[in-house]
C-alpha cells in the first residue's frame, strides 16, 4: 500500500471532529507503525505545529519516508532564519533517525507570496541540494493558490485536500495541470476530518446547518449498499493523478479496513455532488460557524 500516508496530526494533537476527535496514546501509535510496516506502508505526514515528534521519536521510523510541514510562524524570531530552519530540520533527522526528509512543505500558503516566503523557498532549495531534503512543496487549500505557485516556484510536492464532498481541485482541472507539470500530488481530507463517516446523530451541533446534505450522504450510502468508508475509499480510487493519500486514524482497526477498501476496490457512479459550499469544505472557516 505504498500510496497511503499516514497523517499524525492527531499523534500529538486532539485532532478531528466530534467522537473522532482523539489524541492517539503512545501504546496505540506503536501498534499503527508496526501494522503499517507489515503492510508496506512507510509514509508519515506531520508538521511542526503538532507538536508530536516527541511522541514519534521514540517509534521506530529509521526505514520511513517522513514528509513534514513548516511555517514561519514556527520562527516568533525571524532572525538568522538560514540556521534556525537548518537546525530545526537536523533535529528531525536525528529524532526520525532518517538519513533525510522526503519532503518539506509550506505549511501556510498565504506566506508564500512574501519576501520571507521567497528566502524561505531557497533555504528549502538549499537543504534540497544537500539532500537533507528529498523533495520542496507546498499544502494548499484552494485551486486559486496553485496559479501563484506554478507561476513563482518550482516545486516537487503539492498537498491538497480532495474528497467526495470536495472536487474543486478535479473540477477546476488543477489536478491535470499540476500532473503535466511534474508534481507528486498528494491529497488529505478524503474523510473531512472524520465528519463523512459519522452517524448523523454524532454529527456536531455547529454542523447542524447542513442536516439535508448528511440526510442525502446517508440516504445515498443507504440506497446504494455501501458504508461511508467504503464510498469515500472508492471515490478517491477512482481518481487519476493522485500519486499519495493522507489518512487520519486513531486505531488500527480503521486502518485495516482502509486498506481492505483500497485494495478492493468497487466501481460506481459518483456523479451526484454533495455539497459545494466553501464554509463545510474548508475546515479553517469551522471557527466562524
Amino acid at each position: 500500500m505504498n500510496k497511503l500516508i499516514i497523517g499524525s496530526a492527531n499523534f500529538g494533537l486532539n485532532y478531528g471532529q466530534g467522537p473522532l476527535k482523539k489524541k492517539v496514546d503512545t501504546k496505540e501509535i506503536k501498534k499503527i507503525i508496526s501494522f503499517c510496516e507489515k503492510k508496506n506502508i512507510n509514509f508519515l505526514d506531520t508538521a511542526y505545529s503538532y507538536k508530536n515528534e516527541r511522541h514519534l521519536k521514540f517509534q521506530k521510523l529509521n526505514k520511513w519516508n517522513i514528509i513534514t510541514k513548516i511555517s514561519i510562524k514556527n520562527f516568533k524570531n525571524r532572525k538568522n532564519l538560514d540556521k534556525k530552519i537548518n537546525s530545526l530540520i537536523n533535529q528531525s533527522i536525528k529524532n526520525f533517525k532518517v538519513k533525510n526528509l522526503y519532503g518539506v512543505l509550506f505549511h501556510d500558503i498565504k506566506e508564500i507570496e512574501k519576501k520571507s516566503g521567497r528566502h524561505f523557498y531557497s533555504i528549502l532549495e538549499k537543504l534540497k541540494k544537500t539532500k537533507k531534503v528529498k523533495k520542496i512543496g507546498a499544502s494548499v487549500y484552494n485551486p486559486k493558490d496553485i496559479d501563484k505557485i506554478l507561476k513563482n516556484y518550482k516545486f516537487d510536492i503539492i498537498q491538497c485536500p480532495l474528497s467526495i464532498f470536495d472536487r474543486r481541485f478535479i473540477n477546476s482541472g488543477y489536478l491535470k495541470k499540476m500532473k503535466k507539470k511534474g508534481i507528486e500530488i498528494h491529497i488529505r481530507s478524503i474523510f473531512l476530518q472524520g465528519l463523512l463517516l459519522m452517524q448523523n446523530k454524532l454529527i456536531p451541533k455547529k454542523f447542524n446547518r447542513w442536516n439535508k446534505i448528511w440526510s442525502k450522504w446517508e440516504s445515498w450510502n443507504i440506497k446504494n449498499k455501501t458504508t461511508k468508508l467504503e464510498t469515500c475509499v472508492n471515490f478517491i480510487n477512482q481518481i487519476s493523478n493522485v500519486d499519495k493519500v493522507v489518512i487520519g486514524i486513531t486505531k488500527k482497526d480503521q486502518l485495516q479496513d482502509i486498506i481492505k477498501y483500497f485494495k478492493k476496490s468497487k466501481k460506481q457512479n459518483y456523479s451526484y455532488q454533495f455539497s459545494k459550499d466553501i464554509n463545510l469544505l474548508d475546515p479553517r472557516k469551522w471557527n466562524t460557524i
